[in-house]
């Protein structure tokens, strides 16, 4: 992930756990979250070589974030990077899709 220019943070709060499921074999990855309410949240997908590969809208509902996998990404392994707008806190992480 670093060879990509991405930055790795982990701070205290915002990511709850790991995304679930992982490998992802239905359409869906939720990633559980620990902020405010009012927090705005980014999501970004990249492939291995640290292309960009989905930006999607947020649907945030409480406690988690859910992303719908766009079927135009082929089985493998994809990195993600969340950001808290407010705090400009980032996460990273892998994500296997399975389908």
């Amino acid at each position: 992930l670093r060879a990509s220019g991405l930055e790795i943070e982990h701070p205290d709060v915002g990511l709850a756990g790991d995304p679930f499921p992982n490998p992802a074999t239905t359409g869906t990855v939720h990633f559980p979250l620990q902020l405010d309410a009012d927090d705005e949240v980014e999501l970004r997908i990249f492939d291995l070589a640290g292309g960009l590969v989905d930006e999607p809208e947020i649907f945030r509902r409480g406690e988690r974030l859910s992303w719908e996998i766009p079927e135009r990404l082929v089985n493998g392994l994809y990195f993600y990077q969340l950001t808290v707008s407010a705090s400009a806190s980032k996460w990273s992480g892998k994500i296997a899709i399975m389908r």
